[in-house]
């Protein structure tokens, strides 16, 4: 009897890996592998700046409401300061003569304009530079004071 004898070499198949969903991908190459980072990074660009775009328009039409309702109830504001003020007037014109009302409310807008002024120059006025404190060269008030 003939002993069974094995195949050649170069017919036996090589041991696969198990069939599955991911084995029988192909291998990527590393050039596609950049091109699809790049791609995906610009697409990433490309979303963030829109919705930097987005929120910088949200933000100026939040700044531009604002600025119109101010505006509106400044104007409210000061109609109704404007119609205070002529009651006011109104008031003190029945409760004494006219020239004396005049005179009053001159005096009043006087003392107002003088207030303004004088809070307009304090706030204006020029002030001295402060020393800090990683200033060596600046003396102490005590040092100042002797000189």
């Amino acid at each position: 009897m003939v002993a069974p004898t094995a195949p050649p070499a170069s017919t036996i198949a090589e041991p696969t890996q198990a069939e599955g969903p991911y084995t029988q991908q192909k291998p990527i190459r590393a050039r596609s592998a950049i091109q699809r980072l790049f791609l995906s990074l610009n697409r990433m660009a490309s979303i963030q700046t829109q919705l930097a775009v987005l929120h910088a328009k949200l933000a100026a039409q939040r700044i531009l409401m604002f600025a119109a309702l101010l505006a509106i109830g400044a104007g409210i504001a000061l109609a109704g300061l404007v119609f205070l003020y002529i009651g006011c007037f109104k008031l003190l014109c029945l409760v004494m003569a006219d020239y004396w009302a005049f005179l009053i409310f001159a005096g009043l807008h006087g003392l107002a304009a003088m207030a303004l002024f004088l809070a307009a120059r304090h706030l204006l006025r020029p002030t001295a530079p402060t020393p800090h404190a990683s200033d060596t060269s600046a003396e102490s008030p005590a040092q100042e004071a002797t000189l």
